[in-house]
């Protein structure tokens, strides 16, 4: 990783992917940027986690579980006032069309409920750009 220095303000970060080497890689990144970072191996620990805790960002597996389970879940958070505020970046496995968009076409944001996207694999100044730049952004503008 190039020595790029990040401002943080401690801001809460939970992590939902069922694969632990990936979460582990995220997590560790995210911690040496001073954020506070929770990690879930699904979307049943990932819903019991943002229900006893508030946090300021997720970052959501798209494909975890039996397919489209990250999908499911970012809508079922989005239709529940208590999350409104909660930015997500999901992750996602796909590069090519499937029957949903794919990374480079325009989002619908009536079929994916998430703020922005990212590949799952990634570099480092990539996500963390994404993170900081979420979490500079005011819920309202996001």
């Amino acid at each position: 990783m190039r020595n790029i220095r990040y401002e943080s303000n401690s801001k809460k970060i939970l992590i939902i992917n069922d694969k632990p080497d990936y979460l582990e890689r995220i997590k560790t990144i995210l911690e040496n940027t001073n954020h506070t970072v929770k990690v879930s191996y699904n979307s049943e620990e990932g819903f019991e986690a943002i229900e006893k805790e508030r946090f300021d960002l997720l970052i959501l597996d798209m494909m975890m579980g039996y397919g489209m389970e990250g999908i499911l879940f970012a809508r079922k958070i989005r239709q529940d006032q208590r999350f409104n505020d909660l930015a997500v970046l999901m992750t996602v496995n796909k590069e090519e069309q499937t029957d949903f968009y794919y990374l480079g076409d325009n989002i619908n944001p009536n079929f994916f409920h998430a703020n922005d996207f990212m590949k799952t694999t990634f570099d480092c100044e990539l996500l963390l750009n994404k993170v900081n730049t979420l979490l500079e952004t005011e819920p309202k503008h996001r």
